[in-house]
């Protein structure tokens, strides 16, 4: 039996994942008009270059020789810098094809709160919405006759049912819980990356983009190094909070930037 915690966890954080993305654009709509448009090249940057490029490619390296011989930080580095690296380039690609002419602040949190919000959708929201609807099938004694009903078709169903069973019956329910929280984190900071890469552009000085890779980067890394040396999930769901602060820190930044430039375009206009 899964544990009803278990369920309500994993039926929580697959709510969240859908509707933090959502609500968050719906706030931004209210301000700014024409944000579809970056809302959707926020997410097909996340998609083409994680879904369909890196992970697809990590997933055979990481089965190589090579890969298990690295050094544990030099892993990480190449883990972190690698996402960090293509999602900056979806982030810089997606803008300069579907946001040419938009290089509104608004535009970068819409490109940023769906580039997070697929993420979370599609690393988390969707395996747990999964994982709940297995629990439940499997509590109320479905799951049983549903594997049956397949043995003829698949050797592996069984065996797959078994490991899920197992995750499900012995992870306690809150990890469930700081996976959520870590995708919420993770949204804001994404927002904060699209905006640094839309400041680059709207400013023209690739700085700003070269920042955003150096902290996708580093927070990667260190993630990854955090889970070598066996940190408690607290320690590492802290150091993501940390980098969201700063994150918020940096959008705030550019905000107000963004607001001392319309300010003196109006001077200027005023004086025409």
């Amino acid at each position: 039996m899964v544990p009803t915690l278990t369920i309500i966890a994993l039926l929580f954080g697959a709510i969240v994942c859908v509707a933090v993305p959502t609500l968050l654009y719906v706030w931004m709509r209210k301000r700014a008009n024409q944000l579809l448009l970056a809302a959707f090249a926020g997410g097909l940057g996340f998609f083409v270059m994680q879904i369909v490029i890196r992970i697809p490619i990590v997933q055979v390296v990481a089965m190589t020789d090579w890969f298990a011989n690295l050094a544990p930080f030099l892993a990480a580095l190449l883990l972190g810098s690698t996402a960090a690296l293509f999602e900056t380039v979806g982030r810089y690609g997606t803008m300069v094809i579907f946001l040419k002419d938009d290089k509104r602040f608004s535009a970068a949190f819409a490109h940023g709160v769906w580039h997070g919000g697929v993420e979370a959708i599609m690393l988390v929201g969707l395996n747990f919405g999964i994982y709940a609807v297995f629990a439940i099938l499997l509590n109320i004694g479905l799951m049983d006759g549903i594997a049956a009903s397949f043995s003829d078709s698949t050797t592996d169903l069984g065996e797959t049912i078994s490991l899920l069973t197992d995750v499900l019956t012995t992870t306690p329910w809150h990890e469930f819980l700081w996976g959520t929280f870590e995708r919420v984190v993770t949204i804001f900071i994404h927002i904060g990356l699209s905006v640094l890469v839309m400041f680059s552009r709207y400013r023209r000085q690739f700085r700003y983009t070269a920042l955003a890779f150096l902290i996708h980067m580093t927070l990667d890394t260190l993630i990854v190094v955090l889970v070598q040396q066996g940190m408690s999930i607290f320690i590492i769901e802290l150091t993501a909070l940390a980098f969201a602060i700063c994150v918020v820190i940096i959008i705030k930044f550019v905000y107000r930037e963004y607001k001392k430039d319309h300010f003196k375009q109006e001077e200027v206009n005023a004086h025409d």
